[in-house]
């Protein structure tokens, strides 16, 4: 059986966020991940010779520590001051960008060149399908869906909440259970379309509800070349996505296109090829925002951390992985002492 001294499972942006750091302290840390590659909800896909981020569109950086990393990431080339505010849609009109000054940042190869980033010389493991966490002695054993066995002796889990309540539930203390089984999610229905037009006035527009949709991007803007044929990103509203997550999903597309016309016209319909795709757990609708992550008091311990914790954005995700990696720095290798059960570290500290 394979012994780590730390186990990452989920290679999104916390989880890399906390290997990358543990790694560079000279800990022994392998990530386990179910997807063929990193980077979580931070997501880019293949889409003929077009690269598209189909996931989180954009990020911001508000608190200095995450500043410090947007910068090193933007002098390496990965990400990119892509717009200064953001076109919106109410009542019906489609409103100029005002008031909203932040930086948004966008990847020219795709939001995954985060992910990719800092998985550059960590141990990852791809394609684990997570079936059974179990304690067993003074680490967790790890099993995949095919009877893979791993060790370790400390855990971090950064999946979505409810997806490692499936796995680790009955080692957990009522309290921490309490408070993981707390968080709630919604899915998030994508669309993108190729069409013929010309660049448009926007880069993005954030529609206010009730609407179909809660987004819309000229994903072609954040490329390294500017084609006839554009790319358009579409995101369904919480309602929408949430009303539709478990049906047919090429009739929300259709759903979804004709809500479009409302706001960027005819053009939006005239497109040569489409692509759908559903997130299942998109949205924390709620979260646990007093704490950026929150660790058992088990010997040995277990951790939880991702956006459910410090905010539902990648700067979210990446303080807790940063949080939970600075715990678990305080302690000597190969070794970690009980924790409390929540934490009293705040998102207010690390900024």
């Amino acid at each position: 059986m394979r012994h780590h001294e730390i186990i990452i499972i989920g290679a999104g942006i916390s989880g890399l966020s906390a290997a990358s750091t543990l790694a560079a302290q000279g800990r022994d840390v392998l990530v386990l991940e179910k997807s063929r590659g990193v980077s979580g909800r931070a997501a880019t896909r293949r889409w003929s010779e077009t690269r598209v981020d189909h996931g989180a569109q954009f990020f911001t950086a508000r608190s200095a520590s995450f500043k410090t990393q947007v910068e090193s990431w933007e002098a390496q080339g990965v990400c990119f001051p892509w717009a200064t505010g953001l076109h919106s849609w109410s009542n019906g009109l489609l409103h100029s960008p005002s008031g909203d000054h932040h930086i948004r940042y966008a990847c020219v190869d795709g939001m995954n060149s985060l992910g990719k980033s800092m998985a550059s010389g960590i141990n990852v493991l791809t394609e684990y399908e997570v079936q059974n966490v179990q304690p067993k002695g003074h680490g967790w054993e790890i099993s995949s869906a095919n009877g893979e066995e791993i060790l370790a002796h400390t855990l971090i889990v950064t999946t979505p909440v409810v997806q490692a309540l499936k796995w680790i539930t009955e080692s957990l203390e009522p309290k921490v259970l309490e408070a993981l089984q707390s968080v709630r999610y919604g899915p998030s229905i994508c669309v993108v379309i190729r069409c013929e037009m010309a660049a448009p006035e926007w880069q993005g527009i954030q529609i206010s509800p009730p609407h179909t949709l809660s987004w819309i991007a000229d994903d072609t803007s954040r490329r390294r070349f500017d084609p006839p044929v554009r790319t358009i990103v579409m995101h369904g509203s919480a309602q929408f996505s949430a009303e539709w997550q478990d049906r047919n999903l090429e009739k929300a597309a259709d759903a979804m296109l004709h809500a479009a016309e409302e706001i960027v016209g005819g053009q939006a319909l005239g497109f040569s090829d489409r692509m759908v795709h559903r997130w299942r757990y998109a949205l924390v609708t709620q979260g646990i925002p007093d704490h950026v992550f929150i660790a058992s008091s088990l010997d040995p311990p277990v951790y939880f951390c991702g956006d459910a914790f410090a905010g539902a954005k990648v700067e979210g995700a990446w303080l807790s992985g940063q949080a939970v990696a600075a715990a678990i720095s305080q302690q000597p290798s190969g070794r970690q002492d009980a924790q409390a059960i929540l934490l009293p570290r705040s998102f207010s500290e690390l900024s």
